[in-house]
């Protein structure tokens, strides 16, 4: 019967691959066709994605618990756990985790990516323990293990460990350029006294498709850095930037309980007045 399915699925697949040329084509109305004869969990996942985008967080979450029910999958699982990290309930991101991990495992990168961006938020996660799992396996994408890398790296930047920080980045740099990388060796080459390098990094990362590092970022490295009055200059630089406080809450736990400080509110206080 999947046989059959797949089979009746081939010519809609193939009309939405040559619909990707054309911008105007309702690619969600595809993707639903496909998943709804073929059952397959990659097309629920595209469906859920796309809902999501195109209709909004409630209806996405409708969808998902429909088709978890009939195909419960960890690639449903995983993409409505994304979704919900992305608007930053990690309750219910938490959640989908769990169901995930009952189902079968067919798409491992699915509740792995999952995991890892809840251990930077979550205590009851283990971050260092998620970032081992996956580096340990050797089935999962080039950019995946990168972003495990990048994990990696700071959480050593956070415990100042530098050398090793340095290693893990070096590592990522070497196969691909990430200029989005380059606040990290910014972070390093500060906490050697190296200004040169710290400067050539800053230069590095203002590319012509890139710009200069944010100053969230240039924030976050004088807070592993233990500058506090740097940390608060550029939080408040982010801040005029558009940066929201729930924002820097999402990118960094630690920056966001600073940035509700008294000592932040304080500094801010003395700078008004």
């Amino acid at each position: 019967m999947r046989l059959v399915r797949q089979a009746l699925t081939a010519p809609v697949k193939l009309a939405m691959n040559v619909c990707a040329f054309f911008p105007k084509v309702d690619k969600l109305r595809l993707v639903e066709l496909i998943w709804k004869i073929g059952r397959e969990p990659e097309y629920a996942r595209l469906y859920i994605g796309l809902t999501g985008h195109k209709k909004g967080i409630e209806a996405a979450r409708e969808l998902a618990e429909e088709v978890f029910r009939e195909n419960p999958s960890d690639q449903v699982a995983g993409m409505m756990g994304a979704l919900e990290f992305g608007e930053y309930n990690l309750g219910r991101a938490k959640n989908w985790l769990e169901k995930g991990k009952q189902c079968p495992e067919k798409n491992p990168e699915s509740l792995l990516w999952l995991e890892l961006n809840l251990a930077d938020h979550l205590d009851e996660y283990d971050e260092q323990a998620v970032v081992t799992k996956i580096l340990s396996r050797r089935d999962l994408s080039m950019n995946f293990t990168r972003s495990a890398l990048a994990v990696q790296a700071e959480i050593f930047l956070r415990a100042r460990n530098w050398d090793a920080a340095d290693a893990v980045l070096e590592r990522i740099l070497r196969v691909e350029d990430v200029p989005a990388l380059r606040w990290m060796k910014w972070t390093v080459a500060k906490a050697r006294g190296d200004e040169t390098e710290a400067q050539r990094q800053l230069n590095i990362a203002s590319t012509k498709t890139h710009k200069a590092i944010p100053n969230i970022f240039l924030a976050l490295g004088w807070y592993y850095l233990g500058d506090i009055e740097n940390t608060r200059q550029y939080l408040a630089k982010a801040q005029r930037d558009g940066i929201t406080k729930d924002r820097i809450i999402q990118i960094n736990r630690e920056l966001g309980a600073f940035l509700e400080s008294d000592s932040f509110a304080g500094e801010k206080g003395e700078m008004a007045s």
